[in-house]
């Protein structure tokens, strides 16, 4: 259905535009409208929950995190949304349900976070996949980047434990559901990997 649709609108609007294949344009709007949807269903579940800036900047982080350095993807746009709300629902249901446990224990989980996103960043960042190829010499623009914006997150994270400032919690979790990501893709891959020696 989301295939047939995309078609549509690529063809309108882009059918005249030689630049590139159409079905380049094809994906292009097969993402974006993906993308809006789980975005979507994310701000509803932040307006039922009366939390709309925590949604906002979880989002901002994650996308920010995830652009360079990569990860799980999952095989279907469903599947995507799925694992992408839920995720989401996962880290606002304990940052809402531990949010005074979390700020003291601050420290130790900014600690925690930065050190195993450190590692997995210097290591395995930027992480490709065949939906989304890292040219060469990106990649060490990518991997610094990438630990640009850790420490960014982290030290806003930092001054938000001095100043008494809950909300930017909510940031390490968008660090955690990408470390998770970049796990899982590891997983996936080396089990791949393995499957092919076998054959």
């Amino acid at each position: 259905m989301l295939s047939g649709f995309s078609k549509k609108i690529a063809f309108s609007l882009f059918e005249k535009d030689k630049r590139y294949p159409i079905e380049v344009y094809i994906y292009g709007v097969e993402l974006l409208i993906s993308s809006l949807t789980g975005t979507l269903f994310i701000l509803i579940e932040a307006v039922l929950f009366n939390a709309l800036p925590e949604s906002i900047i979880y989002l901002i982080s994650l996308a920010a995190v995830r652009v360079f350095t990569g990860g799980y993807h999952a095989e279907t746009y469903l599947k995507c949304n799925i694992i992408t709300v839920l995720s989401f629902t996962f880290s606002l249901l304990v940052y809402k349900l531990l949010s005074n446990y979390l700020f003291v224990c601050r420290p130790f989980l900014i600690a925690f976070v930065f050190l195993i996103s450190v590692i997995l960043f210097v290591k395995y960042s930027p992480m490709e996949n065949e939906y989304k190829p890292i040219a060469a010499n990106d990649i060490m623009k990518y991997k610094i980047i990438s630990l640009v914006i850790l420490t960014i997150i982290s030290a806003i994270n930092v001054i938000g434990y001095i100043l008494n400032k809950e909300i930017t919690v909510i940031m390490l979790f968008s660090l955690l559901v990408e470390d998770i990501a970049m796990i899982v893709k590891l997983i996936k891959d080396r089990r791949q990997k393995y499957e092919e020696f076998e054959r």
